[in-house]
């Protein structure tokens, strides 16, 4: 489900913890109402992406001050019979399921039934390396436990209605941890699928009623469900990646389970954000420490990443399944949500959430950098994609790093990611260790942003790529 972004992808030392999640999330205020000028922007940058042709319809969304403020559909939910996309269509989430699950997880805790400090063994006690991981690890995906899809059941587990939690999990029993649990960070949807099951045994019962009953009919989201509705509901035909007319092959909600079974319309999913961070289920205080990487080497929290996007903190979660592309988008310094849901894996919601972000509130960023600062970071990032990194640029933290095969994944996620087509210098913070400076990149594949931590003269404190929702 991870497969169509790249995530982040290297390190990032305690030098950058700071400016990755503001120190609060404002509550929700009075309602407001969204100015037709910032409607007609989002108009504009959804109608562009939809005619290029890579979706047949999308659903976008916004929430702010705890109120929807703007949820439009565009397109055809069906193209066989030219049913068209409204604000209440329904989509799969894919991995925004993740954000609920974290959130189910969380509740429980709260009620006393769980502790995400208990080993897994305590609620699995036959689930893989059980005894070796703690249920904080699988929220924040730093088990090590392997990918369940790189099996080699992974075609009859997608197309099965009736697998189960037990059998996904099954399915890695026998391989050892990509590495020691609470080390790193590594997208891995089997770390949901277990947090799944353990909210079935600790609740008696199952994921879909427990979201159904603890949060859909609370919240009053009545298009969220574990599974697609009928098809009789206002819901999309997911559709295929090259031919966007195509049917696409749908992977069952059985098979993504915890970690992408759950649908819902783009106003809903802009409602549950709104009601999230706006403390309806769980106290401040949690939520923060949910949306709080765990390290500084990782923008993960817990089922989302934060960090600095479009010159605002924001907590996101983007990816899909075959038949949808998603992002949600949560902006605390603007109280604000941006949602956007697509019936083709094929489409890149990037640049409408992007153009929502900015119709919002502008943020003015300086775009002027020295030019031997912009050389400099355009050497780094040469050399980074081509395997070239000099260990003596960096400090001593770096170096190690650097030597490391996490380093060699890195250079082949950018080489693979194409050659530069655009370089910009996008902001310049002061943090502890120097200046961090912060960069866009685009290429004919990906976006991402380029940080790099030092101080006038010195060595390279830290430096972090990550790939833009």
């Amino acid at each position: 489900m991870n497969a169509p972004w790249l995530g982040t992808i290297a390190a990032l030392t305690a030098a950058l913890a700071a400016v990755l999640l503001s120190p609060s999330i404002a509550a929700p205020a009075q309602s407001p109402s969204l100015a037709p000028e910032s409607a007609q922007k989002i108009d504009a940058a959804a109608t562009t992406a939809l005619a290029g042709f890579s979706a047949p319809g999308i659903s976008v969304a916004v929430a702010r001050d705890g109120a929807l403020v703007y949820a439009k559909g565009l397109g055809l939910r069906d193209v066989a019979s030219a049913k068209p996309v409204d604000a209440a269509t329904i989509f799969a989430l894919g991995p925004i399921t993740k954000q609920f699950t974290a959130a189910a997880i969380e509740m429980l805790a709260a009620s006393k039934k769980l502790s995400v400090d208990a080993t897994v063994a305590t609620y699995l006690p036959n689930a893989p390396h059980a005894s070796e991981i703690r249920v904080r690890d699988l929220l924040r995906e730093t088990s090590g436990l392997p990918e369940y899809l790189t099996s080699t059941n992974v075609a009859a587990f997608t197309s099965s209605a009736g697998v189960t939690p037990r059998q996904l999990l099954d399915s890695i029993a026998g391989k050892p941890l990509d590495f020691a649990p609470g080390t790193r960070f590594e997208a891995s949807g089997t770390n949901y699928i277990a947090l799944g099951a353990i909210i079935e045994a600790v609740s008696g019962q199952t994921y879909g009623a427990y979201i159904n009953t603890q949060i859909a009919v609370p919240l009053g989201l009545t298009t969220l469900t574990f599974g697609p509705p009928p098809p009789s509901a206002d819901r999309t035909t997911g559709y295929d990646v090259t031919q966007y007319d195509r049917p696409a092959q749908m992977w069952t909600a059985a098979s993504t389970f915890a970690s992408g079974g759950l649908y819902a319309s783009a106003a809903d999913v802009a409602k549950w954000d709104a009601a999230f961070f706006g403390f309806k289920l769980l106290p401040k205080t949690t939520v923060e420490d949910m949306m709080t990487p765990a390290s500084a080497d990782t923008t993960f929290a817990c089922g989302s990443f934060a960090e600095t996007v479009d010159g605002h903190v924001a907590v996101w979660q983007r990816g899909g399944v075959p038949g949808a592309s998603v992002i949600n988008r949560w902006i605390p310094d603007l109280n604000a949500a941006v949602v956007v849901l697509a019936n083709s894996l094929a489409f890149n919601p990037r640049e409408i959430a992007r153009a929502a972000t900015f119709a919002l509130e502008p943020k003015a960023v300086s775009v002027f950098e020295d030019p031997a600062n912009l050389a400099r970071a355009r050497a780094e990032y040469g050399a980074w994609q081509h395997g070239t990194v000099d260990p003596k640029r960096y400090g001593a933290a770096m170096q190690a790093l650097i030597a490391s095969p996490a380093a060699r994944e890195v250079s082949e996620e950018l080489r693979s990611a194409g050659d530069p087509t655009s370089f910009a210098f996008e902001e310049q913070d002061a943090v502890p260790g120097g200046s961090a400076h912060r960069y866009r990149i685009e290429t004919a594949h990906a976006a991402f942003a380029m940080t790099l931590v030092y101080k006038p003269g010195g060595p390279i404190v830290s430096i972090n790529f990550t790939f833009l929702p």
